[in-house]
């Protein structure tokens, strides 16, 4: 390697350092989302599990989808008991 490419490398890897500085912020805020709706969807996974194993229960699963994930993460798990008592109710 000559001294023309190691100067656009080591460039290079500062101006991702500093990209990477510059949207800490974003990114730390994009993981939690990611986290929180991983850690919600898994919890009304496993309470559908336990539900549908009894068969007067069947009824209060609630599906696993982009409206459940939505209230889950803006609610987090009070979001989690009012989708099952809306499915109680309806």
């Amino acid at each position: 390697m000559d001294l023309t490419t190691e100067n656009i490398y080591m460039l290079g890897i500062c101006f991702l350092a500093i990209l990477f500085l510059f949207f800490i912020g974003s990114l730390k805020f994009i993981f939690k989302i990611l986290m929180r709706t991983t850690f919600s969807l898994t919890i009304i996974y496993f309470v559908n599990m336990l539900l549908c194993l009894a068969p007067d229960l069947k009824k209060f699963c609630i599906g696993i989808n982009f409206i459940s994930a939505i209230v889950s993460i803006l609610l987090g798990f009070p979001g989690i008991i009012s989708l099952y008592i809306l499915q109680s109710i309806l």
